[in-house]
């Protein structure tokens, strides 16, 4: 199997990520410590995991429902990124992956948290567990 045309920049952009995460820099040079300017701020991404529940759903398509209405709503009231990431062919199973980019980590927590007290009184879904990170690059 060969990787799409579509894929090959989604794939350089991965490498091109754990290169950074490992300190390898374009152009270093090997045991020189990459270099991070003063005036710019890192990137922090918080990251939540969602793990739902929706006791009225009797099929896919009910559950579906809930969560294209959810997904939508947490989208436009906090503009992170999140999509169902898990569960999906669960009826009442749901898992959410929510992430937010800042260049601080106080910011990122603090619309994480807004996120899932948001999710946490919806009244078609039930919070069952959550997982919150950040990962600073």
């Amino acid at each position: 199997m060969g990787a799409t045309s579509e894929a090959i920049p989604l794939l350089s952009g991965i490498v091109a990520l754990t290169d950074q995460e490992a300190g390898h820099t374009r152009g270093s040079r090997e045991g020189q410590s990459p270099r991070r300017s003063a005036s710019l701020p890192g990137m922090v991404i918080g990251t939540l995991v969602l793990h739902l529940q929706v006791p009225g759903s009797e099929s896919l398509k009910d559950k579906r429902q809930v969560v294209r209405s959810l997904v939508a709503r947490v989208r436009r009231t906090f503009n992170v990124a999140i999509a169902e990431v898990g569960d999906q062919d669960l009826w009442q199973a749901v898992e959410l992956g929510v992430a937010c980019v800042s260049n601080d980590a106080r910011h990122a927590d603090e619309v994480c948290q807004k996120v899932l007290n948001f999710v946490g009184e919806d009244a078609e879904a039930l919070l069952v567990d959550s997982r919150f990170e950040i990962v600073r690059l």
